[in-house]
């Protein structure tokens, strides 16, 4: 106020609290102060103490009437100035806070293995998509070999695997039990089977998974229930490239269900394995790392996702 009407004490400067910050940019912006008590809703009487506060608090005059007008003093431009400043950098803050929470800004990347990168991950990844629709998506298909070095070092967040990760800078969570599934040429004789038991594919032709894979090892599990040994006509690495071995007549295969889910060829058929072997799509993570809220909604679709194929039997 006027120099003449409310001397000003001298005092070091001292923060404005957010109410008087509030209330500075009212008159500033009205340039009356019946014009910021209204939009303040306070009296203006009220409105004068609590300027007159503000100057003792900052300890220098910020409004002089001159000829019935209210003036802001040089000091309060500039910290009218200051405060715009400021107010943009917030209101740019507000701007990144909504970004980040609808999905607009950031990356979510994975990685999972070959089997459960065919079919599993991209369907669940279509799900998180529905509650993150802007958010860039990486799926990155791994070896065993390759996915610590992938989790250890930040390259992406989590991986789907089918079998525990044993390492310490790795946390291997089971997610979700999996059944066998049996890939059939349409017209085998098994091909009308409900379901294949270890015993039906005895003398069949075996496509199999070299042994130290995971598939290799489900197929030689499955086997020993019943004290024998797979007939083995074809090896491969991957369980998808044995469902095409499958398609041109070379023999049958058994993988796990989410594979199976990718052989949709009309020459092939898929028959649940009647069988105790199963095994558990596991979750991986950075043992230090902290989840972010992409990695938390992945894992509720993936489990939203495994939970509607429940009882639907593989294929």
């Amino acid at each position: 106020m006027a120099s003449g009407e409310h001397p000003i004490r001298a005092r070091g400067p001292r923060r404005m609290s957010a109410r008087q910050i509030e209330v500075f940019r009212a008159v500033m912006v009205a340039g009356s102060l019946s014009g910021a008590a209204q939009q303040l809703n306070v009296s203006q009487p009220s409105l004068t103490r609590l300027v007159r506060r503000i100057e003792d608090q900052v300890g220098f005059a910020l409004f002089d009437r001159v000829k019935g007008r209210l003036l802001p003093t040089a000091e309060a431009r500039m910290v009218f100035a200051k405060l715009q400043h400021i107010q943009e950098q917030l209101d740019g803050l507000d701007e990144a806070i909504g970004q980040i929470a609808r999905g607009d800004t950031g990356l979510f990347r994975l990685g999972a293995s070959p089997s459960l990168a065919q079919r599993l991950a991209p369907e669940a990844l279509a799900r998180f998509r529905a509650r993150f629709p802007a958010v860039p998506l990486h799926l990155d298909v791994l070896t065993l070999g390759q996915l610590v070095d992938y989790l250890a070092l930040g390259r992406g967040e989590c991986v789907l695997t089918m079998t525990r990760i044993d390492h310490p800078a790795i946390e291997s969570r089971p997610l979700w039990p999996g059944r066998l599934a049996c890939v059939l040429p349409a017209a085998h004789p098994l091909a009308d089977r409900a379901a294949i038991s270890p015993k039906d594919l005895l003398d069949q032709p075996l496509i199999a998974c070299e042994p130290d894979t995971p598939h290799g090892r489900l197929v030689h599990e499955l086997f020993g229930e019943i004290g024998a040994a797979p007939r083995i006509g074809v090896t491969t690495r991957f369980a998808e490239t044995a469902i095409g071995l499958t398609e041109v007549g070379l023999g049958v295969a058994v993988v796990d269900e989410f594979t199976a889910m990718g052989a949709t060829s009309p020459r092939t058929v898929v028959r649940p394995v009647d069988a105790a072997s199963r095994f558990h799509v596991h979750l991986n993570r950075g043992s230090g790392a902290a989840r972010s809220r992409f990695a938390a909604t992945f894992e509720a679709a993936l489990l939203e996702l495994l939970r509607a194929r429940e009882g639907a039997g593989p294929g």
